[in-house]
């Protein structure tokens, strides 16, 4: 559990903000296992 000090009110910033937080834990849990995943995903986008 993460408690951290939000600026914005509850909405859309609030909900922005956890977003960023569970994509930035998940990207760290999975760097190894989806490190060449991502890096092909990038190249398709580009």
């Amino acid at each position: 559990m993460f408690i951290l000090p939000i600026r914005t009110v509850p909405g859309k910033g609030a909900i922005e903000n956890m977003n960023r937080l569970y994509q930035a834990i998940y990207t760290q849990e999975n760097r190894f296992q989806g490190n060449i995943k991502n890096y092909i995903k990038e190249i398709i986008k580009k």
